[in-house]
């Protein structure tokens, strides 16, 4: 059977004498095939598009350097696969991190810095660096986190803050997810 499909393909597709690509007559672009879909990352697929009206959550992260904070990129997880990761940003990311997926997920920290593209260690977090006499401190919800970074679960409304100081701010900020109707 799959040898006659391939006959029955050569034989509507072939070239007229310009070397231009056609099928019954009709010129084509040949493509290179289907989108090979990126990698899920630790349970966290790419799919063609959201996920929209099943699992829908939102946790936000805020970095700050030095006492200024730090914008987080936009769109994250947004593939050249063609995909969607569960776990993105949007444009403008304001650091809210969207959690879409076909059932309930509760990925870490490390895997959106992972998807990010970005180092999250004692030494580097995203494009800073942690210098001899500087500290990381991290807040969920403001109170003192002392785990590692990577462990952290992000959960509705978590509100992660990581500081690479001094100074440090203090309190640490809280985002405003009822004002922004999420």
């Amino acid at each position: 059977m799959a040898v006659l499909l391939v006959l029955l393909a050569t034989l509507a597709f072939a070239k007229n004498g310009s070397g231009v690509a056609t099928v019954n007559g009709t010129p084509v672009t040949p493509t290179l095939g289907p989108i090979t879909p990126a990698p899920a990352v630790k349970g966290i697929a790419c799919n063609a598009g959201e996920m929209l009206g099943q699992f829908h959550e939102h946790a936000h992260l805020n970095l700050i350097y030095k006492g200024k904070s730090q914008p987080i990129s936009d769109q994250i997880g947004f593939s050249p696969h063609d995909c969607l990761y569960w776990m993105h940003t949007h444009s403008p990311s304001q650091g809210v991190i969207h959690l879409e997926a076909p059932h309930a997920v509760y990925p870490t920290l490390g895997t959106f810095f992972h998807i990010w593209g970005r180092p999250l260690t004692s030494k580097r977090i995203s494009n800073f660096s942690v210098r001899p006499g500087e500290k990381i401190k991290a807040y969920i919800n403001r109170k003192p986190y002392h785990g590692s970074l990577a462990a952290i679960v992000l959960r509705r409304h978590e509100d992660v803050t990581i500081e690479v100081g001094p100074p440090f701010v203090k309190p640490p900020p809280l985002f405003p997810f009822k004002a922004q109707s999420l």
